[in-house]
């Protein structure tokens, strides 16, 4: 009952569950390990089911698993020959997944794992490692912009610690060394620091005391202030304009509070001195510089000084006669309510002195700002108002600058608003805030419309994405759509400069002028959206009521905005790449499983052959006529095997970046000619029309590039012909164009659909393609081959093709003729003379098979042979033998292998012919092969029409 209990609980769990015994060598070393037991939660993680996999070994499974990166057998071999137990987190590359694995051994020689899948943790790890990188550009674009502001800006924590502070109150405020100084300490710190400098004036003052206290008052209200704050700082008296703010995290708990200060110690000063000026004024009698009045409140009589009219721009003479009416002519309308209302309040009793600042209208037509002040001197007999004095002084000065500081401090806190107001920001509310940001600038400067247009700089179209308009200024988004960018406008785009122009009228190119006209533009500024040196778009404002001058601060303004704007599109397209990468990563899956399930085929099938028809050869009474045949399909699908594991091999080589590019003389008419000749009994034996069209001349049919690359890329076009051809003609030609070789295989097979023709090339899509069709055997991965090689020859391919009429492949290789200079080709000279007699053949092969294959072959033909096992026989043999007249050596030898013996054997017989043996597929190691002394070689399998040849070419 237990027992049952046990086995239901590990059937049932959330964990996949295993049991192996571990195989062992001779020497007791894990070789393998075999499945006894699996749960339904390993066929879920892994795909294979219990039937399959229970009895089977690794190996069986997965032939590839001594290749991984991370040795298994030895990792679990260790656990069951130890009785220990390990855990580990490793990527299992033939599922393409990482596990989580812990494992255990009960048993000497046994051992159990329970695994997760923790694909979905590495992948968040990964995105969490990518989000950080982001996060900490995003700061460091943050830090650039808090640095260039002149303004001090900082932040405490909740003990009112600094946790954050710019450039400029470490310079101008806490006299810090930097701008790490600060963090962790707090105002008294800095305000002792400051004490120390001056220890013989003990009332030395500092910020200190004021931040600290300025701080508690924002911390205990947790609502915005504004503090007037003053001090001593290197020596000097400062007033600071102060504004913090108190912060809270995303719970809404309070965590600290946030500062920016602006110097207006200037500004103080002209405030104190405008008091004082005020009281002395008040002594000061008629024929100062201020303009004075008297005014008879029941007669409306006025009397003014002269001052008070040249402020105006008048003479005293020009405005006479004078009353309260020509006063009151002067004042703006817009101000003059408000100074009315005041007066009557004056009158009234509830202000003891009548005072107004209002814009008064200058003779040359501009406003400038008067301060008035007043009181009633006299009263009639009915306690009524009768007499009233008081003066003028002109303040625009005194206004322009606190316009600016005004100004500035919105401009400064408009610039923290829109640096901070994308931080975290959801893509789906990307549009809003954007179109919000661009109201609220665009209303700061004052502009009609501010937009953003998208720009293609290959086309130079360009097309209006955001906009927002004024009140009573028309909408022009859905008019801007792929529209053509002047050339004036695309050139100081391109050169990363400004677009500014305070006259639209004044534009000479007609097209420049006309279209902002038509939009009704007077004056507009725009800033290229610069990425990686390529101008993607712009983001402006235009003027329409009026025409504007736009000011440093508004084109800063939109700089800022403008690498705001290229960011969030950085990110955005970051976001959009994750997702389309996911989904093509799905995709993979998908076609590798196509991709194997076609590569299973291609080996199973010619194996099936191979064995099958072994079988049948062990039958009795076989005729020779039907072993004859037997024996042809078994060579047949031996062939097939071959060009399949050479084709895995080969692609696997190109993936890994194992094949390099061997410049050298290339004849492409010889290289044709040879294609032809060795494939026209192929095509023969399909009744295939098969020609030849070489138009290159003496003049360009040599070039320099890689031979066995094109060799390679002919030779696998030429397949595909032939496979996909059942009637009809193959082509095979090359041709001279414009500074390109171009050779081409044709034929009047299949044809390939033109939704195809882009995918023929991938590997894995092409084994999904073929995945429910057999007409046809092959690997497909010759297309793959021939992309890969025309790549490293920086050859391009184009293809013709029509379904049911054929296909053409072009392949367009680069020009490069050779040198002009005699070149001396030195040819390994084979000494054919040998002794008298029955010829001798060294054979250098420590696999007694092939020895035996190669003797009886031999043999058969009279001639004898030496059998030696290893490279260093081989040497020592032909030094006391000089009677061999050939050599077969494996390349693959032990104590010393073929390259090195071949190496030691040409110093003392340089002219003896070496035929290596060799299984290396690739032609960069047959190459090897040649370099190092090798004669000639000879392919494993091998074929016996090969290896005559071969004796015929060398001994006959």
């Amino acid at each position: 009952m237990e027992s049952d209990l046990l086995n239901s609980i590990f059937e049932n769990a959330p964990f996949g569950f295993a049991h192996h015994e571990v195989i062992l060598d001779k020497k007791n070393n894990p070789v393998d390990f075999v499945f006894l037991k699996v749960n339904k939660k390993f066929e879920e993680l892994t795909g294979f089911k219990r039937d399959f996999i229970i009895g089977k070994t690794v190996t069986e499974i997965f032939p590839d698993i001594h290749n991984l990166k991370f040795n298994w057998i030895d990792f679990y071999g260790d656990i069951a020959l130890n009785c220990t137990n390990n855990f580990t987190e490793q990527y299992f590359e033939p599922l393409d997944s990482w596990f989580q694995v812990q494992a255990f051994s009960h048993e000497k020689g046994f051992f159990s794992i329970f695994f997760i899948n923790i694909n979905e943790r590495k992948k968040f790890e990964f995105n969490l490692e990518l989000s950080e990188k982001k996060y900490k550009e995003l700061e460091k674009f943050h830090r650039n912009i808090a640095d260039m502001i002149p303004d001090m800006i900082w932040a405490k924590d909740i003990n009112k610690k600094f946790i954050f502070v710019n450039k400029s109150i470490c310079e101008n405020l806490l006299s810090a060394v930097d701008i790490n100084e600060p963090i962790g300490k707090d105002d008294m710190f800095f305000a002792n620091r400051q004490r120390n400098l001056h220890p013989d004036n003990p009332k030395w003052h500092t910020f200190g005391e004021i931040c600290r206290d300025s701080d508690e008052i924002v911390l205990n209200s947790k609502v915005e202030g504004r503090f007037d704050e003053f001090g001593n700082v290197k020596g000097k008296f400062l007033f600071l304009d102060v504004i913090k703010t108190p912060m809270f995290n995303e719970k809404g708990e309070l965590i600290g509070v946030l500062g920016c200060a602006r110097d207006i110690t200037q500004l103080k000063e002209s405030e104190n001195i405008i008091r004082k000026e005020r009281e002395r004024l008040e002594n000061i009698i008629r024929g100062t510089n201020v303009g004075t009045w008297e005014w008879n409140i029941q007669s409306g009589e006025t009397v003014f000084n002269e001052r008070w009219a040249e402020m105006l721009g008048y003479s005293l003479e020009e405005l006479s006669p004078t009353s309260i009416d020509t006063l009151l002519k002067l004042i703006h309308k817009p101000d003059l309510n408000r100074a009315l209302e005041l007066l009557e309040n004056h009158f009234a009793g509830n202000l003891e002195y009548f005072s107004s600042e209002f814009r008064m209208k200058h003779k040359d037509g501009r406003l400038i700002w008067v301060h008035s002040t007043g009181k009633v001197l006299q009263l009639d007999e009915n306690g009524k108002p009768l007499i009233m004095s008081g003066t003028y002084r002109d303040i625009t000065d005194a206004k322009q600058k606190e316009e600016i500081l005004e100004y500035n401090r919105q401009f400064r806190n408009l610039l923290i608003e829109i640096s901070t107001s994308f931080i975290n920001l959801p893509l789906e509310e990307v549009d809003n805030a954007i179109n919000n940001t661009l109201e609220r600038i665009g209303s700061f400067v004052g502009a009609d419309r501010a937009y953003i247009f998208d720009f293609d700089s290959k086309t130079n179209l360009t097309t209006n994405t955001y906009e927002w308009c004024n009140e009573g200024i028309t909408p022009q988004i859905d008019n801007l759509k792929n529209i053509q960018l002047a050339d004036d406008w695309v050139s100081t785009f391109s050169n990363g400069e400004d677009m500014i122009i305070e006259d639209v009228s004044k534009i000479s190119d007609k097209y420049s002028r006309e279209v902002p006209q038509q939009q009704g533009i007077k004056s507009l500024i725009a800033i290229p959206l610069i990425d990686k040196n390529n101008c993607i778009g712009f983001l402006g404002f235009d003027s329409v009521k009026d025409y504007h001058i736009y000011s440093e601060n508004e084109m800063k303004l939109l700089k800022v905005f403008s690498h705001l704007i290229l960011n969030i599109r950085l990110r955005v397209e970051k976001e959009t790449e994750l997702i389309k990468a996911k989904e093509k990563a799905e995709e993979s899956n998908k076609l590798k499983s196509a991709f194997l399930a076609n590569m299973s085929h291609e080996i199973r099938t010619p194996m099936n052959g191979i064995l099958g028809f072994l079988q049948l050869l062990n039958e009795p009474d076989l005729s020779e006529e039907n072993k004859a045949k037997y024996i042809e399909i078994m060579s047949h699908s031996g062939k097939r095997l071959i060009d399949t594991i050479n084709d895995i091999i080969e692609i696997s080589k190109i993936e890994s970046g194992q094949i390099d590019l061997n410049k050298n003389l290339v004849n492409i008419s010889e290289i044709l000619k040879n294609q032809y000749d060795f494939f026209k009994l192929q095509a023969d034996a399909k009744n295939i029309e098969f020609r030849i069209s070489d138009s290159l001349d003496e003049t360009n049919r040599i070039i320099i590039s890689d031979n066995l690359k094109i060799e390679s890329i002919l030779t696998n076009l030429i397949k595909n012909a032939i496979k996909f051809t059942q009637i009809g003609f193959i082509e095979i030609g090359s041709y001279y164009e414009n500074d390109f070789i171009i050779i081409y295989v044709k034929d009047s097979g299949i044809g390939i659909p033109k939704d195809k023709i882009d995918l023929i090339f991938e590997r894995f899509v092409q084994a999904d393609l073929l995945a429910y069709d057999r007409s046809f055997e092959g690997s497909g991965l010759g297309l793959t081959i021939v992309k890969a090689y025309a790549d490293i020859i920086k050859g391009k391919i184009n293809i013709e093709s029509e379904v049911g009429k054929g296909s053409t492949f072009y392949i367009s290789i680069p020009y490069t003729p050779p040198q002009l200079k005699s070149k001396e080709v030195n040819k390994k000279t084979v000494n054919k003379t040998v002794l008298s007699g029955k010829k001798k053949i060294l054979i250098a092969e420590d696999d007694n098979l092939s020895y035996k294959f190669l003797e009886t072959v031999l043999k058969q033909r009279e001639y004898e042979t030496v059998h030696v096992k290893n490279g260093r026989d081989a040497v020592d043999y032909l030094k006391e033998n000089v009677d061999v007249s050939l050599i077969f050596m494996d390349i693959k030898l032990p104590v010393m292998n073929g390259i090195d013996a071949t190496i030691e054997i040409r110093k003392f017989l340089p002219q003896i012919p070496i035929i290596a043996q060799t299984a290396f597929a690739f032609t960069e190691d047959r190459e090897a092969i040649i370099d190092a002394g090798c004669t000639d070689y000879i392919s494993k399998p091998i074929e016996i029409e090969a290896l005559i040849s071969l004796l015929n070419k060398y001994l006959d």
